[in-house]
Order: structure tokens, then sequence, then C-alpha cells
């Protein structure tokens, strides 16, 4: 059951690691621990302990977190798991080290029966790398973790008193800590920023706050575009002779004729029938919803990428569990045609060789066709570029170790809006949010979408 290295299936390794040996009509605890939080995560672990006899769950995560996510969408999100998933529990969330520059960074996960008088009596501690994150435990192509069970009766007694003596606020009490005040104002309308009275905790210093700045950048989310494409993996590539260098431009209709490319001092051509994988390509599926189209409508550009306010970048990362149907088909396919297509490059081969147009290759040539396909197969990370043709990924930064790199980006954010002659919807409210200090128009024009 225990796992140093997973990257299949870490959902379902977590819950039998956690129920192992638990009676599922036993009441016990929910105690799930992490750094970094997913809300649509922590819906999927927690459905998935539904039919066990679970009274209180407990989350706990770090501040970061808190000032990602927002704290008006983790209440929203609170709600629906006690009226939706468990209507007989009882869910609380825990921010940790509220005013500590550090990271809280443990990933534990453990189900506890307790006493009437609060004494741990059994349950199961799973100590992982894991964060409650899509890429942690739900996504089969996320990462790879370490996944261990610990039944010791002892340990978990000595986890359970070590939990309750740590710092930490509940969700409801973020509005009463500093370090939180400027983010519960940020989210709520202007017209309630100037009737609540936030004296005692908000003065006008931050207007400028680094904070603003930082959950600013988290309300989107930036897209990067690959240039990988099936045919530069898949071409048939040759040399070209030096009298076909020297004739090269005359020679250019004739290898065109033959469906090659020149390219200096070589040639190249793909001999693959892909217009089916082509045409079902993630971004060419719904013209309206392709990366051009984003970035143009929404993307403001900085360094990282794309900046895409968070609800518009959603119709990418919802297409991308078509994935493995892409991966199997085109790989079916490569096989089905490669005895054929072998015979059709041996041929165009001999007839440039013999025309003293290429130099002369080592290697068989189907055996380099099942090379490249087999390269191709054994690297998935290259072939999800290919298919998605982005990578749509969160804030690289955290506001702690970050602080520079944050302004900066910020900066840069706010300057090209500036320049921006068009100012499409995403650009305005940037710029509106910037001015007003006032993260609504974002978060407005994310609900409208």
């Amino acid at each position: 059951m225990n796992h140093f290295f997973i990257k299949a299936n870490k959902k379902d390794h977590l819950i039998k690691c956690l129920t192992a040996d638990i009676r599922s009509n036993v009441i016990h605890h929910l105690f799930l621990i992490t750094c970094f939080f997913n809300p649509e995560s922590g819906t999927e672990i927690i459905k998935s302990l539904s039919r066990w006899n679970i009274k209180e769950i407990s989350l706990y995560f770090d501040k970061e977190q808190a000032i990602r996510i927002g704290i008006p969408t983790l209440k929203e999100w609170q709600k629906n798991i006690q009226e939706e998933i468990c209507k007989k529990s009882i869910l609380h969330i825990y921010i940790f080290n509220p005013d500590s520059p550090s990271l809280f960074h443990p990933k534990l996960y453990s189900l506890i029966r307790l006493n009437p008088n609060g004494e741990v009596i059994s349950g199961n501690l799973v100590v992982t790398s894991a964060n409650l994150t899509h890429f942690g435990l739900i996504c089969e192509h996320g990462n790879t973790e370490s996944i261990f069970r610990i039944s010791s009766l002892e340990a978990i007694k000595q986890f359970y008193q070590e939990l309750k003596s740590l710092k930490y606020i509940t969700l409801e009490e973020l509005k009463e800590n500093n370090s939180f005040a400027d983010f519960e104002k940020f989210n709520q309308p202007k017209e309630l920023q100037k009737s609540n009275n936030f004296t005692k905790i908000v003065n006008p210093e931050l207007n400028n706050s680094f904070y603003f700045k930082y959950e600013l950048l988290c309300c989107g989310k930036f897209l990067y575009k690959w240039t990988d494409n099936l045919n530069s993996c898949l071409s048939v590539r040759y040399r070209l002779t030096p009298k076909a260098k020297e004739k090269s431009f005359s020679l250019q209709k004739e290898f065109a004729k033959l469906g090659f490319t020149i390219e200096q001092a070589t040639i190249s051509k793909n001999y693959f029938d892909l217009t089916d994988e082509e045409k079902n390509h993630i971004l060419d599926s719904d013209p309206n919803k392709q990366i051009d189209n984003l970035t143009k409508n929404y993307g403001i550009q900085t360094f990282l990428g794309y900046w895409i306010p968070k609800q518009f970048a959603g119709v990418l990362e919802e297409r991308m569990n078509q994935y493995d149907t892409f991966a199997n088909n085109l790989f079916k396919k490569l096989e089905q045609q490669l005895e054929d297509i072998a015979k059709t490059v041996q041929t165009d081969y001999e007839n440039l060789l013999e025309k003293e147009l290429i130099l002369p290759i080592k290697n068989n040539i189907q055996k380099n066709l099942s090379k490249k396909i087999k390269s191709l197969q054994e690297n998935p990370i290259k072939l999800k570029r290919i298919w998605s043709k982005y990578y749509l990924f969160e804030l690289p930064y955290n506001s702690i170790e970050n602080h520079e790199q944050i302004e900066i980006l910020y900066d840069v954010l706010i300057e090209t809006c500036n320049n921006l002659r068009n100012k499409k919807i995403s650009v305005k409210a940037v710029l509106d949010a910037h001015k007003e200090k006032n993260l609504s128009y974002i978060i407005n024009l994310i609900n409208l979408a």
C-alpha cells in the first residue's frame, strides 16, 4: 500500500491508506493538512470518503492559499460541501501561520476516531509529499509523489497533540487578523468598502499594498505557447550533398514536387497521414477558443507569457482530459501506417541518392521511423505540448520569497495595459482595479464571463 514513488491513481491510494481497517459505520474525524490547496481537489477527496461516517472534517493549509483563492470563494466552497456533499458533517477551515514569513509545508492526511474526552483511540495517518491539488493527488498525469500509511497508535496520538499545539486561525477570524484585512477589503464591491468601518484594521498605505498586487496577479493564469508539432517530430530528414547545396535554389521546385521542404543544408518530409489528428486538435475543435483568439481577446503580455483572467483560461483547462484519447489514437495510426510508409521512404531515398542529391544514412529506414515513434511515446511532456500547443500555469511566485519578482511583474502588466490602444475588457478591468485598488472589477468580469 505504501509507495516511495507513485504517479497514477494517487487519490485511490490515499483513500485506501486512510480507510484501511476502518469500519464505515464508526464515527471518525477527517484531517486534511496541506501547504497548497485547490477547492475542486478537496471536493474530490471528500466525495471519495462520503460512505464513511465522518462527523467532522478539518482542513488546514497555508495563508498563501487563502490569499490565492480568496475568502469569498473559500466560504462558498465550505457552504457547498456541507449542503451538497457532507450534510451530516461539519467542515472547518483553518489557516496556518497568519503572521509568519515562512510557508507551512507539511502534507498529512488522517482519519481518526476519538473518544468522548477527545482522545485518540484508533485511526490512520498518511504522510505524503502530495499537496491537496489537482497535480498533487487528482490528475493521472500530475506529479510523482510519495504516499505512506502510519497505523501506529502512538504516532497518531503524537500527530494529533502536535497539531492542536500549532498556531492557526479559522476562516471566520481572518477579517480580525491584520495580515488579511486588506484582502477582505479588496474582495468587496467599492460601495461596501465605503460603508464598512475599516479604520481599525485598514490604513491608507494599504492602497499601495504589495499584497494587493500579488492577489491581482493571482486573479489570472499565465499562458505560454509552444512551437513543437507532429510534423517536425516525425519528419524524415536528409543532408544535402555539396552538389545539391550549390544548386539548392534551382532544386526547390523538384524537392517541392516530391513533398520535401528545403532548409539550408537539409531537406525534410513527413510521410505520415496526420489529417485526423490535426483536425481533432484541442485548439481546432472550436475556432472561438483557439489560443490566438484567447490571447487576442483577453490576454495581456508579460515576460511569463500572456496573463489571462482565470475564467477565460478555464476553457482550455476543461479540454485537457482529451489528451489520452489523442495519444492512443495517434500511436495506433502511426503503427498501422509504418510498414507502407517505410517502403515509400525507401523508394524516395534511393531515387535522391542515385541523383547524388543527398548523403547516405547509416541505419535502416524502418528502424529510423520506429525510433522516432518510440521517442515520441517515451516523451509525454513533449507530446502534451504538441497536443495542447500551450502551457497554462498559476503565478509561479509566492509572496514570501519572490517579493521583487512580483513587484516587477505587476509593473510590467500595468505598463502593458497602459500602452495598449485597444482596451479590451481584461485590460480595462486590470486598469480599473489598479486605479481604485479594488479587485471586484476583475472578479465581476470573471463572474460575468
